[in-house]
């Protein structure tokens, strides 16, 4: 992978996407958006929240409201509390730290370890305070959304599987990696279950959830 940090990602992304605006939240605890308020009418939090920890996420929703228009509309997606919630392997690293660490050397290098993960307790792509790869269900979306004006006026359950294929998937290309492509016909036709997999709609078994959330009068916190 070859950027060491934010910055140098952002960067990457504004040269091979020039007409999109990108921008660091410098203090993800203090989170601020340059933006007016009502600035937005729809912002999309796509597998965001559970990255969160719990002393900064409600810092972050009274932000994304600020920016959110009265008549705008947030659409999230979460893990949802389904069947296999349980074999999510985002959380292998919070369960099995040293497991995680072993495997994952074994299978990269100390080095991209270390800077991944800080070498002491870091988990990577979380926010302070996240100390695990959280699932959600409707009700609790709801709980969440409410203290900031805003109900779920639309929801739909998709995916099963997808803990159980990504997990295969992360092996099967770190192996192809380490044995020049050995494997990779293998990650394709995986990637391909994947994404049929992403079309499922299974109801509450399923392991993501989307809503959309809307600011409602009767609740709405705004003056």
């Amino acid at each position: 992978f070859p950027y060491t940090t934010l910055s140098d990602l952002m960067g990457a992304a504004a040269r091979n996407s020039a007409s999109i605006n990108y921008f660091l939240v410098e203090d993800p605890e203090r989170p601020h958006l340059p933006f007016p308020h009502g600035f937005f009418r729809t912002i999309f939090l796509l597998d965001v929240l559970e990255h969160v920890g719990e002393q900064a996420l409600p810092r972050l929703l009274a932000e994304l409201t600020r920016v959110l228009h009265p008549d705008g509309q947030v659409i999230i997606t979460l893990p949802h509390k389904g069947l296999f919630a349980w074999a999510d392997p985002e959380n292998m690293k919070f369960r099995y730290p040293r497991l995680h660490r072993r495997t994952y050397i074994r299978l990269h290098d100390i080095e991209r370890y270390e800077r991944r993960y800080g070498g002491t307790g870091g988990f990577g792509n979380y926010s302070g305070g996240a100390r695990w790869h959280r699932h959600f269900t409707e009700r609790q979306i709801e709980s969440l959304l409410r203290p900031y004006g805003l109900a779920v006026t639309a929801h739909c359950y998709f995916s099963l599987l997808a803990p159980l294929l990504i997990t295969v998937i992360w092996f099967t290309e770190r192996i192809a990696l380490r044995t020049s492509g050995v494997g990779l016909g293998l990650a394709r036709s995986l990637w391909n279950a994947y994404a049929a997999d992403s079309r499922l709609q299974t109801g509450k078994w399923a392991y993501d959830i989307c809503v959309r959330a809307e600011f409602v009068p009767s609740i709405s916190l705004r003056s």
